[in-house]
This record gives structure tokens, sequence and C-alpha cells, in this order.
């Protein structure tokens, strides 16, 4: 697994050995994307901040920094995860950095505390193990504590027996992409 655009293309991430955490592949990454910047009109991510939750490896969240993200939060619960995530931003010189941070603690405390934190964030990525409805309950949260900004993206990737609803409050589907086994869902408050 790689770093496939941007300031830090070509470098390698670690991952997990077996299939315990499962991490977005390149392929599926580059279409994440693709999709992205054509729903933005943008070849860019400067300046945003970007939300990863479930990050597993940081891969995505990481993957947005080295494309210009201003700034990443990456929330996951296992200890595991968190070092490996550390291992992938230290590889980039990226741990020290003040506009990255590693929240060890499972998505629904994480995202309250970004709520009191008063954060908001452009782009969130939420990767949960699958069919666990994990994805319909955290942008429940997120839209509940609202730390999306206005105009700010949530990207579910779940499993194609996982039905996500067109609409969860305030947050619309704007475009779904199935990739065999797998469903990317662009989730938007409005545009």
């Amino acid at each position: 697994m790689r770093i496939i655009s941007g300031k830090y293309r070509g470098k390698k991430l670690v991952t997990f050995k077996g299939m315990e955490v499962r991490p977005t592949s390149d392929k599926l990454k580059s279409a994440i994307f693709n999709v992205l910047y054509s729903m933005t009109g943008t070849t860019s991510l400067e300046g945003i901040v970007v939300l990863d939750i479930f990050a597993g490896t940081g891969a995505l969240g990481i993957e947005a920094l080295s494309r210009g993200a201003n700034k990443c939060y990456f929330i996951d619960r296992a200890l595991d995860s968190v070092n490996i995530i550390k291992k992938n931003l230290n590889s980039i010189g990226l741990d020290d950095d003040i506009n990255v941070r590693i929240l060890h603690t499972d998505h629904i405390k994480g995202v309250k505390a970004l709520q009191v934190a008063e954060e908001k964030f452009d782009l969130i990525f939420l990767d949960p193990p699958y069919n666990k409805n994990f994805s319909t309950k955290t942008i429940e949260i997120i839209n509940t504590c609202d730390i999306l900004s206005k105009k700010g993206i949530i990207i579910s990737e779940h499993s194609i027996e996982e039905k996500m609803p067109d609409r969860l409050k305030n947050h619309r589907v704007r475009t779904e992409k199935v990739y065999k086994d797998k469903v990317l869902s662009f989730y938007s408050i409005g545009w």
C-alpha cells in the first residue's frame, strides 16, 4: 500500500497482516479522489480540514494530507491501528505536525470530543467494519454534533450488502459508486 498522489506520492505505508483490518486499496483510493474532484470541480484539497474515522492505517487521511489538506484528525479505537497511523505519519515526517491529531477512542466519543472542541470538517472519511450499520449511525452522530462544514462531504465505504439511506437528516447521497463488493456513498448537507 502506498500514497498514490501529491506531495508524498510513492511513499509506502505500513499495513496490517491478515484480514482483521481491511485497508482501502490503491485502486479504490484513486476512485474516491477522482469522484471527489469531479463533485467539487477542483483537483486540489488545499486548505481543507479532514477527519478519518475508523482510520485503520490512516491511508485515506494521509492521502488527503499528501494532496494538500491543511489539517487531519484520525479516530480509531484499536491501539494497533493508532500505532500504525503513527508509524505512517512518521515515515512522511508528520508525526509531530501540529495539524495532525490521532484520537485513540471509539467513533462516538471521538466525534463528540470534536464537537466540544468546536471543530468543523470539510471532508470526512468513514471506513468502518462492514455490515454492522456503523456508517449510518456515525453519519447520524456527525449530524447531531454538527461537525461537517456547510459544503462538507462525507465519504462512506461499505459493503454492497449494507444498504445506506438516500437521506440521513440533513445529509443526502450525492452519488454512489459500486466497486465489486464495495460501495462508496458520497453524502453532503446541500449544494
